[in-house]
């Protein structure tokens, strides 16, 4: 087999299709605002911005803009913690929380569909495959961090 050509292929695909369906509604539901809300739900506690940029890889200024943009829009509550008033707390609004468990239901839905036109056998097949490529792909990413940190 040519793993190079078929490499290219892969990439062609997945380049030329994240923005379709499925994969951008996981896409935007991975990043920024989106990320941000689903962690909150996730949580269901009260959270540190520092925690909240460390669990989406965001920079301190990144993810003040993000809150600010969610604020705006009645989504977060930003409080002083009364332990420590120098700190500031995010929490999820109620219309926040409904709108990440509605792109929740959209996303499971539109994703059913899909296994359900695959039908029983490719489905098992999609994920175990699937499975394996994210296992290989961590590993390679975990190799490729060592590197860096040796090469510091």
């Amino acid at each position: 087999m040519d793993y190079s050509a078929a490499a290219v292929d892969l990439i062609r695909l997945m380049v030329g299709h994240c923005h379709a369906g499925a994969f951008e509604q996981l896409d935007r539901f991975s990043k920024g605002e989106l990320l941000t809300l689903n962690y909150l739900v996730s949580r269901n506690e009260t959270v540190f911005p520092s925690e909240l940029s460390a669990a989406g890889d965001f920079s301190s200024a990144r993810i003040a803009a993000i809150l600010n943009s969610l604020e705006a829009k009645g989504l977060v509550l930003r409080e002083m913690d009364s332990g420590d008033r120098r700190k500031i707390l995010v929490s999820i609004t109620r219309e926040g929380r409904a709108r990440v468990m509605a792109q929740r239901r959209e996303i499971h839905e539109l994703i059913t569909g899909i296994l359900y036109e695959l039908g029983e056998k490719d489905t098992e097949n999609f994920i175990r495959i699937l499975r394996r490529v994210l296992e290989i792909s961590n590993k390679y990413r975990k190799g490729t961090e060592h590197e860096r940190r040796e090469g510091d």
